[in-house]
């Protein structure tokens, strides 16, 4: 029994890098068509999107990348012009970002891009599969990340 359970981590530990890779190669060729290089770029301005005036340190751990990864693509985007940087006003060794309008607006046309390819990539599963599968991945993402 534990040799098959084994056998079960391992096979969906493997079908969680395929899908990481087709999701990613999806996701790359989505933000390659408004203008973005890759995939990575798209998500960090969803997040300074979704949540406002972010700060580098945050960026990082929504995305899970190192700083130095964080800080090249912040330069990228912001020698893009999709986003600016700038000092916290109350502590300046904080840097924060925000978009600017390219940035809202290539948001914008990624959206309703973004929404079709999702329910394309969703529409093997039925409704309680996506939750259950949102639950089971936040889940296993919050303990990969020793945040239980």
């Amino acid at each position: 029994m534990k040799k098959e359970r084994d056998e079960m981590h391992l096979d969906i530990m493997l079908d969680i890098f395929r899908a990481s890779s087709l999701l990613r190669r999806i996701g790359g060729e989505l933000a390659q068509q408004v203008g973005l290089k890759r995939a990575q770029q798209w998500m960090i301005l969803g997040t300074i999107l979704r949540e406002g005036n972010v700060a580098l340190k945050d960026l990082r751990l929504d995305t899970l990348v190192t700083k130095q990864t964080i800080t090249g693509i912040v330069d990228r985007l912001q020698s893009s012009g999709f986003l600016e940087t700038y000092p916290d006003s109350e502590d300046r060794r904080i840097t924060r970002t925000r978009l600017t309008s390219k940035g809202r607006e290539t948001m914008a046309q990624i959206k309703p891009l973004c929404v079709d390819s999702n329910r394309d990539s969703f529409s093997v599963l039925s409704d309680e599969e996506i939750e259950s599968l949102s639950n089971i991945m936040k889940k296993l993402v919050k303990h990969l990340n020793n945040e239980d």
